[in-house]
């Protein structure tokens, strides 16, 4: 008589979990002599041999018990293997935050996401040139970066060993300056009211200007080309222009510099000359104002009033004809 049931067999070999397999393979031993019967995800226990092996399996977790019977039919207690099959890749990650498209930062921080239990694999290519795979997390920091363009891929990888599609985030680090702006005309001399200033700069880029004036160092404000200031108040003006490029850099300013004169000069001062008849048909004066000014004289003969124009250099007429003069 025997009523020992023999000990569970043992199971040398079964599928890793998760797997992405829909078959399983188990090696089996036990006493010898021995019988085995399989049941498969809470099945009946059916007859089997080592080794075993199952298919068509579904995503999803599974278990086999495995039993053993002696000669008599003792039946021992089961040994239990379990893992969960997965054939589908995670979700591709999604990238919350990352430099802007066009910046002058030579750092830069993303953020990502992704499915729970997933391991993330990002590569930064640069100029076109791909970057080498490896292991990261959120948030993802990048210092020091040249000027160029940049491709960041981020890709998750489950338990099972499957890859979801990349996730991507482009950017260009332009840190060059513009070169200050042309001043393409000007005030000339000193304006009596009002000013006007043309500039350009290079395709894309806006402008800044700052006034100096009498009436204070202003601030930079957006402006274009030309730039007008209606002021007709005395004194010195610096305008400052830059240009600032799409990526953010300011560009060295450009200036130009003036006087504002709204004050005529004092009547200018007439010595010598001749007085009353005269025969002679020469006529020289000493023409005395202010420094810097300009004279213009005018020359009526009789009744006929003349034009005004540049007093002659040297403060003689010639060649006069009789009659009166002023």
């Amino acid at each position: 008589v025997d009523t020992v049931a023999p000990n569970p067999p043992t199971v040398s070999a079964s599928p890793q979990s998760p797997t992405t397999q829909k078959t399983a393979s188990f090696t089996i031993s036990g006493e010898a002599r021995a019988s085995f019967s399989c049941s498969l995800d809470g099945g009946p226990a059916l007859v089997c041999s080592s080794p075993h092996s199952v298919s068509g399996l579904d995503d999803g977790p599974h278990s086999l018990v495995l039993f053993q019977s002696d000669r008599v039919g003792n039946r021992s207690n089961g040994t239990t293997r379990e893992w969960t099959v997965d054939t589908v890749p995670p979700a591709r990650p999604m990238i919350d935050s990352g430099p802007r498209p066009l910046t002058n930062e030579s750092s830069a921080s993303i953020t990502f996401t992704g499915e729970a239990g997933t391991s993330a694999r990002c590569r930064l290519n640069r100029d076109g040139t791909p970057g080498t795979w490896s292991g990261c997390s959120s948030p993802l920091n990048f210092t020091s970066l040249a000027d160029g363009s940049y491709r960041l891929e981020i890709v998750l990888m489950d338990p099972a060993g499957q890859e979801s599609a990349a996730a991507e985030w482009s950017w260009t680090v332009d840190t060059v300056e513009p070169a200050p702006p042309r001043i393409e005309s000007g005030p000339g001399g000193s304006p009596l009211a009002s000013v006007e200033i043309s500039f350009s700069g290079e395709p894309e880029n806006v402008f800044e200007c700052r006034l100096e004036s009498p009436r204070g160092i202003g601030e930079w404000e957006s402006c274009s080309s030309p730039f007008t200031d209606p002021s007709a108040q005395e004194g010195s003006y610096v305008l400052l222009v830059r240009q600032i490029g799409p990526a953010g850099n300011v560009s060295a300013p450009a200036s130009v510099a003036w006087e504002t004169d709204t004050t005529p000069p004092e009547a200018p001062v007439i010595e010598g000359g001749p007085s009353g008849p005269v025969n002679t048909s020469q006529a020289e004066f000493l023409i005395l104002g202010e420094a810097g000014a300009l004279a213009e004289c005018l020359l009526e003969t009789g009744v006929q009033g003349g034009q005004w124009t540049d007093c002659p250099a040297d403060g003689s007429w010639s060649d006069l004809e009789d009659g009166p003069k002023t």
